[in-house]
């Protein structure tokens, strides 16, 4: 399953077999997993397609911005955001396969903010876990330029 390509002026990216695995496998095929931080706040504010136009990065067509914050400050930047943005939080130090992204799945493409030193090692399990769980696209602002993550369906 290869689901990492490059675009023009952005940092290319793929993950090796054994990452990939470990993203789908280290969660678990039959556990229950749970959602990140402020998942259910996210999924009741996008069950409400007519409010959703208040939150910053919404386009006129109704298209929706969506953000994973990950890093050390991810919680003061999630407490700062959270009335002006849809978001989650990839918390630190925690092993990210365990969550459950589904609610991101389907809002092309998710934007992932490091807020703080960030490993590549922990982009790369954040990028399987949400590919996993259904994301087709996501970008990583990295502050010289975006890394950009794909499905194996969005890159064919």
């Amino acid at each position: 399953m290869n689901f990492i390509r490059g675009i023009t002026g952005a940092k290319e990216r793929t993950l090796t077999r054994q990452q990939r695995r470990a993203g789908s496998l280290s969660a678990g095929m039959f556990m229950q997993r749970r959602r990140p931080p402020y998942g259910r706040l996210l999924t009741t504010r996008l069950s409400d397609p007519q409010n959703c136009h208040r939150y910053w990065g919404t386009s006129p067509d109704g298209h929706l911005s969506l953000w994973v914050l990950i890093g050390p400050c991810a919680w003061d930047t999630a407490r700062a955001w959270i009335d002006t943005r849809l978001l989650v939080v990839a918390p630190p130090n925690e092993d990210l396969s365990q969550y459950d992204w589904q609610m991101l799945a389907g809002h092309p493409p998710v934007l992932v903010w490091p807020c703080g030193k960030v490993s590549q090692e922990q982009l790369d399990c954040l990028a399987a876990g949400l590919i996993r769980d259904g994301v087709e696209r996501l970008l990583v602002m990295l502050p010289d330029r975006p890394l950009r993550y794909l499905s194996a369906q969005e890159a064919a």
